[in-house]
C-alpha cells in the first residue's frame, strides 16, 4: 500500500507536471472522505489543467476524461 502524506506536499515542492493517478491502484475502499475528496479535487485540477493542451487529440482527451472522472 501507498499511502501519500498530503500535509508534506505544497505548491513550491511542484515540478509543474501533473498526470492523473491511476484509479485501479487505488483501494477506495481504504480512502477516508477527505481522501477521497482530495483525489477527485487533484483529478479536477488535472482535467482543468491538462485537457485544454489535448484539444487537439481526441483520443489522448478521452482517455483523460476517463483517469480524472471521480472515485
Amino acid at each position: 500500500m501507498v499511502r501519500l502524506i498530503l500535509s508534506q506536499l505544497s505548491d513550491e515542492d511542484s515540478d509543474g507536471l501533473q498526470c492523473p493517478m491511476h484509479k485501479n491502484l487505488v483501494d477506495v475502499g481504504l480512502l477516508s472522505v477527505s481522501e477521497r475528496n482530495w483525489l477527485n479535487s487533484y483529478h479536477e485540477e488535472v482535467w482543468d489543467k491538462v485537457s485544454p493542451l489535448l484539444q487537439n487529440d481526441s483520443r489522448a482527451l478521452s482517455w483523460l476524461k476517463r483517469e480524472c472522472s471521480p472515485v
